[in-house]
């Protein structure tokens, strides 16, 4: 998937990453591993959907991986921080970030500059 990405092509490497989504999935709950296989899958089809400029799909991504991968939820709740930051949705993206913060701190550090611009 990350090859067929560094070639542009957007909709095939997705295609792979929802293959190997729908294998690991399952064993989210009872290994760790795979839940991070998960979580970085859903980053790069959020990643994939930025690239193309389907703010939406990038969306999507990060809001079903939190469904999929709570462990990781603060990780995605920091991502769409960003992502919204970026869009010119300040409440929403400080929302996001407070949300980050509250469910893995180390999130919430991170967050911490792009929190201080969307202030200022």
């Amino acid at each position: 998937a990350e090859a067929l990405h560094e070639q542009g092509r957007w909709d095939e490497g997705d295609t792979a990453l929802r293959a190997g989504l729908g294998e690991l999935l399952p064993a989210t709950a009872s290994d760790p591993a795979a839940a991070e296989r998960c979580r970085v899958a859903f980053d790069n089809l959020a990643r994939s959907g930025q690239e193309r400029g389907d703010y939406a799909a990038a969306e999507a991504a990060f809001r079903e991986g939190l469904a999929a991968v709570p462990g990781a939820a603060g990780h995605f709740h920091f991502q769409l921080g960003r992502l919204y930051a970026g869009r010119g949705r300040p409440r929403e993206a400080l929302a996001e970030f407070a949300e980050a913060g509250r469910l893995a701190p180390g999130s919430g550090r991170r967050a911490e500059p792009f929190v201080r611009q969307l202030r200022e």
